[in-house]
């Protein structure tokens, strides 16, 4: 077990600030305009990307690749039966989404056959759209669902004919060169403000049969709403907008040959503090281990991955994939920087 010379006092400051801020990488929080609450629905906020307004499908289309074919009318989006799935045009990785939706009044069938569609993230992972309002079916197959894995907390349904919301905060799986899962996605769900879905993990892509895995490594993918075949009135849509959370992390390794989200397990303490770029996550993200020089030979000879559980040093995995992430952003902005003189 490594001892640190830096004393107690350093120690117990730190503590301290974890305690008082949280233990987070870069201390300076982005401003955003909220959107406010009007009677036709939430208004997005400045920096959302408008999936749907109300007036057209531009920025949609079939899973063919055609031009999406649903109903518009009177600001709402309309399943049109029969016609097949929609996703959006462009990919997205991690995600906040809102989204709000409605059954039909007068909606008739039971079970699954009753107002069911569904968003898919990454057009692969589920969250279950149906009339869960005194309609029982399987828990993990209800509104608020990822769909045949996790069932929600609570029914938050409204009646049919009344307007219901997801807020989803979506975190893209990870995976190694090889394809294998670094970690998996997760999902937290809010249905009309209630919370359904607490960081949940997706244990791959969803459907009604079959064992969920994650039997392909996209990056990225769309958002893709679904036409079921069930008998019963179309669902209806509106509202629909996403932010985009780390939308500059770089989809590629940052030089040949390089493992992308593999960095704090392949290279050494000393080789990142070589780097100016990856020292600089290093200060920011783990400033105990660039505080004491003394412990260079010892620290530096081990790689970041090793020294989780080591005393005076907090690395969780959690926090290892964060700084494995900014160190790729870092060395490859470096990159880009390099080349672009």
């Amino acid at each position: 077990m490594m001892r640190f010379k830096s004393g107690m006092a350093f120690a117990l400051v730190l503590s301290a600030l974890r305690a008082w801020g949280g233990d987070y990488c870069d201390s300076e929080v982005r401003v955003v305009n909220p959107g406010t609450v009007s009677a036709k629905g939430s208004v997005p906020p400045a920096d959302a990307i408008v999936l749907f307004n109300g007036e057209d499908l531009s920025q949609w289309q079939s899973t063919s690749g055609a031009d999406a074919s649903w109903d518009v009318r009177d600001g709402k989006l309309s399943v049109k039966k029969g016609t097949g799935d929609i996703q959006t045009r462009r990919s997205f990785r991690d995600i906040q989404l809102h989204i709000e939706w409605r059954i039909p009044e007068g909606i008739a069938g039971e079970g699954q056959f009753r107002g069911n569609s569904g968003v898919f993230l990454q057009g692969r992972y589920e969250i279950q759209i149906l009339d869960s309002y005194h309609n029982r079916t399987y828990a993990d197959g209800q509104a608020g669902a990822i769909y045949g894995q996790a069932p929600p907390l609570v029914n938050a349904m409204r009646p049919p004919g009344e307007w219901n919301s997801y807020d989803v905060i979506f975190t893209a799986p990870r995976f190694y060169d090889d394809g294998t899962v670094l970690y998996p996605a997760r999902a937290t769900v809010l249905h009309n403000g209630v919370l359904v879905q607490n960081n949940a993990e997706i244990l791959g892509a969803t459907g009604a049969w079959g064992r969920p895995g994650y039997y392909e490594a996209p990056v990225s993918g769309p958002i893709r709403l679904q036409d079921h075949p069930d008998p019963s009135k179309p669902v209806s849509f509106r509202n629909i907008w996403v932010r985009e959370i780390n939308p500059k992390v770089p989809e590629s390794a940052p030089t040949a040959g390089a493992q992308v989200l593999r960095i704090v397990s392949t290279r050494t303490v000393k080789q990142l503090l070589e780097d100016p770029a990856a020292r600089a996550v290093l200060a920011r993200c783990v400033p105990e281990l660039v505080q004491d020089p003394d412990d260079a030979e010892y620290i530096g000879q081990r790689t970041l991955e090793a020294l989780k559980g080591e005393a005076d040093i907090t690395l969780t995995d959690a926090k290892l994939q964060l700084i494995d992430e900014q160190l790729l952003q870092a060395l490859f902005n470096r990159q880009h920087a390099g080349a672009d003189r």
